[in-house]
């Protein structure tokens, strides 16, 4: 209640009123938004329609017409450039697909005859008579030098390679 002592008067005055009349005081002075508001705005004196945009001028008039010729002239390059560029991407493409299906002939006849040198290898071990393993290996070691380190391994490959002949 100290808060509300008006010394002036000598007595403590009502705080209700004081708010009210704070409230009323705040409520006739426009904020500084609103004053510029009303100030920048051309308007009519006597509607609040915005004011008219006047014609534009020749010059205005001379600067669009020479703009959309420049635009209609750069559209004109960039269609021709744009058809330069497809042309030339088609007929690398078309290089490309050349010499691809080049490699891919190519490299189709030399699978073709790598197979058909495994098949005849792979015929030529299949058939009665050829040798089997062991005699081809047989073949490939001297049995009859005699020494002592590879004694065993002789050993063992006359054994298979007589298993095999009979």
């Amino acid at each position: 209640m100290d808060d509300d002592f008006d010394f002036a008067a000598g007595s403590e005055a009502a705080p209700a009123e004081a708010e009210e009349e704070q409230f009323q005081v705040q409520e006739q002075t426009p904020s500084p938004r609103a004053q510029a508001a009303e100030t920048s705005m051309p308007r009519r004196a006597s509607s609040d329609a915005p004011m008219p945009i006047p014609p534009p001028s020749d010059a205005t008039n001379k600067w669009k017409s020479d703009n959309e010729k420049k635009i209609k002239q750069r559209d004109a390059e960039f269609a021709k450039t744009k058809q330069d560029m497809l042309k030339k991407a088609e007929q690398s493409l078309e290089k490309i697909r050349s010499e691809r299906a080049q490699l891919i002939a190519k490299n189709a006849k030399a699978n073709r005859e790598a197979q058909a040198k495994a098949q005849a290898a792979a015929s030529a071990k299949s058939t009665p008579g050829a040798p089997v393993a062991w005699q081809r290996l047989a073949q490939l070691v001297d049995l009859e030098k005699e020494a002592a380190e590879k004694e065993r391994m002789r050993s063992l490959l006359k054994t298979k390679v007589a298993e095999s002949k009979a």
